[in-house]
């Protein structure tokens, strides 16, 4: 069972699992090290639904171009992303992740399509998000068309004007 609590500057996660239990630890520590580099008068306004989406959206879009430059500012440097295929730690573990994944496909940008459907904005203040999807990828892969569903959940994280991707986690539809 997850419950999501919302704190004043971090989104915790409490559940069963280990790697969920070293995410909260992870967004504690981000969230203690952005309060000490920050000014006592700087204040943000809570991220807004509308900007959670807008800023997913956004970052699909930008990946459907299969070049990894893109994206790479939206996503933090030390983010982690959780695949079928595994845990990618750090910005250039989940640059050859995502370029793997680009290079076992043959279609061009225009033949393949990533997406996210039924965005869920979690949970937002005003320094972190969380929102849950689903994902769609269809096109075509050596000569073949194909099209995969799943489930995704992303939390991003503020610092500044700057909004980034600290941890997303897919997996595929389970099997009815």
């Amino acid at each position: 069972m997850v419950r999501n609590f919302l704190a004043p500057a971090a989104i915790y996660l409490i559940a069963s699992s280990n790697a969920v239990d070293s995410l909260a630890q992870l967004s504690v520590m981000h969230t203690k090290e952005s309060k000490r580099r920050a000014s006592p008068h700087m204040h943000q306004p809570v991220m807004s639904n509308e900007f959670v989406i807008d800023f997913l959206n956004h970052f699909e879009a930008l990946a459907r171009k299969k070049n990894f430059d893109l994206v790479a500012d939206m996503v933090h440097e030390r983010a982690i992303f959780r695949f079928n295929d595994g845990d990618f730690v750090g910005r250039p573990a989940i640059r050859a992740a995502f370029e793997k994944t680009w290079a076992s496909s043959s279609g061009t940008p225009e033949q393949e399509k990533f997406y996210l459907s039924d965005i869920v904005v979690v949970a937002t203040d005003t320094s972190s998000a969380a929102a849950t999807y689903n994902w769609n990828w269809e096109g075509i892969s050596q000569g073949k068309s194909f099209r995969i569903q799943g489930r995704g959940t992303r939390l991003l994280v503020r610092e500044g004007d700057r909004c980034q991707i600290i941890h997303e986690h897919l997996s595929r539809m389970p099997k009815p």
